[in-house]
């Protein structure tokens, strides 16, 4: 028997759940069809009744593999669910014969946002291509872009290491040697097993096998298997290869499976369902829902300013617990409408888009999610946080073609900046009118329970592997989460409760959705993960090489008097404190005493202009699908890609295992770590990148960088990020920002590998000259008076500079490796006109200078 076993007041219908598995699963004959396998003879005899004609040919042949793909299963499907129906929607959507079938053929237009021409279709699966062509990036096809030349290869995630072969050479363009800098190999390679590429076939026979695998559970934790398994294995395969082959399977059934549940949802509830109604392009039969979450910053980092101590674990719960409560803001909406989580088709960085059918039943639903949603936040975040909920603008199907997808998205963009003007209007108006009665608190919803609350679930994040989330009323998990009990922040806007395990939850009783984190925090592998969630949560672990530094006498003291609340010995294991990273910034010099000082740093970097290309960047060739792919693939870099990264070496002089990752947001990011290390990263994530975008033209990042004391409130450091990351973008972006010099990425890395080498000729490590300490702060002062010649007495930097190298640049005998040190130091040192070189000069001399200051003073 059926049972939805939804929250929400509106349960899915048994139809709609029959009609998005077959949208979903719509294309996945084209696997099958480029793995050639082969068809019964009971399948064959369907094409004519599945199949469109063309030319006396029956076209659009990859429908018969999904028929077959549905045949072959068994058992698989919730229960009370019917085979017979799913298969009918999802294989007649070329050829449909009755109103659901019909439904979800207009929901694979609207998806690819053109009407496909069997003309076109044909040309693609009777040419040699269809089993040979990779997917393109679809950054190439950006501005303009042309996605020829950057190809990607077939490779389920689950065999990609930690996510990192998302950016190896060997899987996208072997011209691309960006990417070799990045991961620092050469031309090393891996075993046999992780550089294969899969073919058709693997994959498809792997995917069949863990979707025969699908565990029977609620229908929405189902529906978020169903996703992740399929993502898994389409993430690198194209729904299309005509004209642009950039969209990935699994964001074109998302898409399909959203139009299909908002389509059948309308036509029910308006009683319109048939085909004239169905096919009518010009109703305006949607309802867009945008969510943004305002005040992240400050919410974060409020609690580091009132409570400096042991900030890193409070930081580390209110980031993890924003993008959780973003999350169940739109699965509560999703709930109560009744529709699957596929109806969310963008989600990232605090931001979510939903798609709705645009009913009365729709409209009345989402005024009263909006007032409960605002109220909670009113009461329990005192105003510092608030989600903004639009729901005012309608769309046809029309909308959505290419023609004029681009205008929908610039009004979906003003009625979202419209809402922020009102913030909290669902809990402090009614009808338009001032609730006097709101403005006085009697007693804050959340007084007495913040600070319990945050420690707990800072505690338990290190071990934390899955969320279960069940209704607010009756859920009565034992998990790693303390003081649940009447509390708000555990049951966020009064409708559901959650609690955090390790593993797996071993039965589904009184859940309605579970989330994975990944990448996973524990040792857990990626093909085990079953409802993956993106939460980019790294953090810094103390290693067994950590331990003889920390226990070194002088280190010992520093961190005793720093950290005189912790009792506990050091393990391995343990997460580090912001003492801990201040501590790594040192450097040993020769006679074994710590040299450079204990500082941190913040990295803040974000996105240029990326609201400009996702309203623009695609032409006329915006669609759904593409904005879709953009949105999922960004948010995948931020979320997965950089933070599985860190925890091992990517190459020499790539070991990034003490960044700590704060927050990560859709295009956003911000880290603190040591502060020398933090510069070092800055130029290795501005690589990374580069290597994720195919190195595209006009989709750049800029950074600002603060550095910090680690008893500094962190809010304080944030905020001079801020700054930093506002000039670099207002120099003209695509620049990093730090030491109050704004410098062209180039430059930056250049500035950072001189610093190094005026460190090794202090250090003594070039054979056969010598340069004092002195003298690199003399460099800073001349380049710092290269920048300001309006005063007078500047005027004389040049002549001075070069008397100063003359004679205190000492070569002891002649070596090769001395004269050539002395000519690049001379080279560094020619200032021309250019401001850059000058900037490069001041970035270089102040990273060598703190390198080498006094070290530990007790």
């Amino acid at each position: 028997m059926f049972d939805s076993a939804a929250v929400g007041t509106t349960k899915m219908d048994k139809t709609l759940v029959e009609v998005v598995i077959g949208a979903f699963l719509h294309d996945i004959g084209k696997i099958g069809q480029r793995a050639n396998i082969a068809l019964t003879q009971e399948t064959q005899r369907l094409d004519r009744f599945i199949c469109p004609q063309h030319q006396g040919r029956y076209s659009h042949r990859h429908v018969l593999y999904t028929s077959q793909f549905f045949e072959s299963m068994h058992r698989w499907l919730p229960d009370g669910i019917e085979p017979a129906k799913v298969a009918s929607v999802a294989s007649y959507h070329h050829s449909p014969s009755d109103e659901l079938q019909l439904i979800v053929q207009q929901a694979d237009w609207l998806s690819a946002g053109q009407d496909r021409g069997a003309v076109r279709c044909e040309e693609e699966e009777t040419g040699s291509r269809h089993r040979s062509d990779r997917m393109q990036s679809i950054f190439r096809t950006l501005l303009e872009g042309s996605p020829g030349e950057y190809e990607i290869p077939f490779l389920p995630l689950t065999k990609i290491e930690a996510f990192k072969r998302t950016i190896d050479p060997r899987f996208y363009s072997q011209r691309n040697r960006i990417i070799r800098m990045v991961l620092g190999e050469g031309d090393a390679t891996d075993s046999q097993d992780e550089a294969e590429e899969w073919t058709y076939t693997k994959i498809y026979e792997s995917l069949v096998d863990r979707l025969a695998g699908l565990r029977q559970a609620p229908l929405s934790i189902w529906f978020d298997e169903l996703c992740w398994v399929y993502m898994q294995y389409t993430w690198c395969i194209p729904s299309s290869l005509v004209d642009y082959p950039d969209i990935a399977l699994i964001d074109h059934s998302l898409s399909t499976a959203a139009f299909a549940a908002a389509l059948y949802q309308y036509h029910v509830q308006t009683e319109s369902l048939e085909s004239t109604a169905i096919v009518d392009m010009a109703r305006p039969k949607f309802r867009l829902v945008s969510g943004d979450l305002s005040g992240i910053q400050g919410y974060i980092y409020h609690a580091t300013r009132v409570q400096p101590k042991a900030a890193g674990k409070r930081l580390r719960a209110r980031s993890f617990y924003l993008g959780l409560l973003t999350e169940m803001a739109a699965r509560m909406i999703l709930d109560e409408l009744g529709l699957p989580n596929f109806n969310r088709i963008v989600n990232a960085g605090g931001r979510f888009l939903i798609l709705a059918p645009n009913t009365e039943s729709t409209l009345q639903k989402l005024r009263e999610a909006q007032r409960r949603i605002d109220r909670w936040f009113y009461d329990t975040c005192q105003g510092l946080l608030g989600l903004h909920i639009s729901f005012d603008l309608e769309a046809a199907g029309g909308d959505f073609l290419q023609a004029g997808f681009s205008h929908l998205q610039r009004k979906l963009a003003w009625h979202t900046e419209r809402r922020k003007l009102t913030p909290f209007a669902g809990a402090i108006q009614d009808d338009g009118k001032w609730k006097g009665s709101t403005f006085r608190h009697e007693r804050i919803a959340a007084d007495g329970y913040t600070d319990g609350f945050f420690e707990s679930l800072g505690s338990c994040l290190p071990r934390a592997d899955s969320v279960c989330i069940g209704p607010a009323q009756g859920f009565s998990l034992q998990g790693l989460l303390e003081d649940r009990k009447d509390n708000p922040f555990a049951t966020p806007f009064g409708y559901y409760s959650f609690d955090i395990i390790s593993g797996h939850p071993r039965e589904f009783s009184g859940l309605t959705h579970v989330l994975e984190l990944v990448p996973p925090p524990t040792d857990r592998t990626l093909d085990k993960v079953r409802y993956g969630w993106l939460t980019a949560a790294y953090l810094p672990k103390v290693s067994s090489e950590d331990l003889p530094i920390y226990e070194d006498a002088e280190v010992k003291g520093w961190l005793a008097e720093e950290e005189a609340d912790q009792t506990s010995s050091l393990r391995v294991g343990d997460t580090k404190t912001f003492s801990h990273l201040a501590i790594d910034a040192l450097l040993r010099s020769q006679d074994g005493r710590f040299r450079g000082e204990p500082l941190l740093a913040v990295l803040k970097t974000d996105v240029d202009r990326l609201g400009y290309l996702f309203a623009n960047g695609f032409g006329n060739k915006a669609s759904i699908g593409r904005i879709v792919s953009l949105s999922r693939q960004v948010d995948f870099f931020f979320k997965a890609v950089l933070p599985a990264l860190l925890p091992k070496p990517v190459g020499p002089g790539l070991d990034f295992r003490n960044i700590y990752i704060v927050y990560t947001g859709g295009d956003d990011l911000l880290t603190v770590g040591p502060w020398n290390l933090i510069l070092r990263f800055a130029a290795f994530l501005q690589d990374a990148f580069r290597a994720f975008v195919f190195d595209t033209q006009g989709i750049t990042i800029s950074a600002g960088i603060a550095i910090f004391s680690h008893r500094t409130p962190l809010i304080q450091a944030v905020l001079q990020a801020d700054e930093a990351l506002e000039n670099a973008k207002d120099s003209g972006r695509d620049r990093v920002c730090v030491f109050g010099q704004t410098l062209r990425w180039q430059d930056y890395k250049q500035a950072l590998d001189d610093g190094q080498f005026l460190d090794s000729l202090i250090a003594d490590s070039i054979p056969g000259i010598a340069v004092s300490k002195a003298l690199v702060y003399r460099l800073l002062k001349y380049a710092r008076m290269a920048q300001d010649t309006s005063r007078w007495h500047n005027l004389g930097w040049r002549s001075k500079m070069a008397y100063d190298l003359k004679r205190n640049v000492t070569i002891r005998q002649e070596d090769p490796q001395a004269e050539q040190a002395r000519q690049r130091l001379e080279r560094m040192t020619v200032l021309s006109q250019d401001r850059s070189s000058v900037d490069r000069l001041i970035v270089s001399t102040t990273f060598c200078l703190y390198q080498n200051r006094g070290g530990l003073l007790l």
